[in-house]
Protein backbone atom coordinates (compact mmCIF):
# COMPACT_ATOMS: atom_id res chain seq x y z
CA UNK A 1 0.00 0.00 0.00
CA UNK A 2 3.04 2.44 1.08
CA UNK A 3 4.34 1.46 -2.48
CA UNK A 4 0.60 2.90 -4.51
CA UNK A 5 0.97 5.99 -2.00
CA UNK A 6 4.52 6.57 -3.05
CA UNK A 7 3.37 6.45 -6.26
CA UNK A 8 0.62 9.15 -5.96
CA UNK A 9 2.75 11.30 -4.20
CA UNK A 10 5.94 11.22 -7.24
CA UNK A 11 2.91 11.62 -9.80
CA UNK A 12 1.50 14.92 -7.80
CA UNK A 13 5.01 16.70 -7.32
CA UNK A 14 5.75 15.62 -10.80
CA UNK A 15 2.42 17.52 -11.40
CA UNK A 16 3.29 20.62 -9.44
CA UNK A 17 6.40 20.88 -10.83
CA UNK A 18 5.72 21.22 -13.93
CA UNK A 19 2.76 23.65 -13.39
CA UNK A 20 5.48 25.87 -11.86
CA UNK A 21 7.48 26.17 -14.55
CA UNK A 22 4.91 26.77 -16.81
CA UNK A 23 3.89 29.09 -14.92
CA UNK A 24 7.37 31.35 -13.90
CA UNK A 25 7.44 30.68 -18.61
CA UNK A 26 3.89 32.67 -18.54
CA UNK A 27 5.26 35.38 -15.62
CA UNK A 28 8.59 35.86 -17.72
CA UNK A 29 6.18 35.91 -21.31
CA UNK A 30 4.28 38.87 -18.87
CA UNK A 31 6.89 41.01 -17.96
CA UNK A 32 8.38 41.21 -21.30
CA UNK A 33 4.69 42.01 -22.63
CA UNK A 34 5.38 45.08 -19.88
CA UNK A 35 8.38 46.30 -20.52
CA UNK A 36 7.50 46.31 -24.50
CA UNK A 37 4.18 48.16 -23.21
CA UNK A 38 6.42 50.65 -20.89
CA UNK A 39 8.71 51.79 -23.96
CA UNK A 40 5.50 52.49 -26.02
CA UNK A 41 3.71 54.26 -23.60
CA UNK A 42 6.51 56.31 -22.88
CA UNK A 43 7.01 57.07 -26.71
CA UNK A 44 3.45 57.92 -26.78
CA UNK A 45 3.80 60.39 -23.83
CA UNK A 46 6.80 62.02 -24.83
CA UNK A 47 5.10 62.65 -28.59
CA UNK A 48 2.06 64.18 -26.68
CA UNK A 49 4.50 66.12 -24.78
CA UNK A 50 5.89 67.41 -28.02
CA UNK A 51 3.02 68.19 -29.77
CA UNK A 52 1.49 69.86 -26.94
CA UNK A 53 4.11 72.29 -26.66
CA UNK A 54 4.09 72.81 -30.50
CA UNK A 55 0.40 73.58 -30.01
CA UNK A 56 1.03 76.25 -27.82
CA UNK A 57 4.02 78.06 -29.84
CA UNK A 58 1.65 77.96 -33.28
CA UNK A 59 -1.41 80.21 -34.37
CA UNK A 60 -4.33 79.00 -33.21
CA UNK A 61 -5.52 75.85 -35.78
CA UNK A 62 -1.99 75.88 -37.03
CA UNK A 63 -1.22 72.43 -35.22
CA UNK A 64 -3.90 70.34 -36.09
CA UNK A 65 -2.72 70.72 -39.89
CA UNK A 66 1.06 70.86 -38.80
CA UNK A 67 0.96 67.97 -36.66
CA UNK A 68 0.60 64.63 -39.31
CA UNK A 69 2.95 66.14 -41.43
CA UNK A 70 5.40 66.29 -38.29
CA UNK A 71 5.08 62.54 -37.03
CA UNK A 72 4.85 59.24 -38.49
CA UNK A 73 1.78 57.57 -36.64
CA UNK A 74 2.66 54.10 -37.82
CA UNK A 75 6.48 54.39 -36.45
CA UNK A 76 6.22 56.69 -34.07
CA UNK A 77 9.10 58.79 -35.36
CA UNK A 78 9.37 62.56 -35.98
CA UNK A 79 9.43 63.07 -39.76
CA UNK A 80 13.19 64.52 -41.33
CA UNK A 81 15.03 62.92 -37.81
CA UNK A 82 17.02 61.26 -40.21
CA UNK A 83 15.50 57.79 -39.73
CA UNK A 84 15.73 55.61 -42.93
CA UNK A 85 11.86 54.52 -43.76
Amino acid sequence: MSEDLASVVNRRLAQLRSDFAAGERDLARLDEQRETLRVALLRISGAIQALTELSEILPDGAAAEAAPALVDVSSGTARGSGSSG
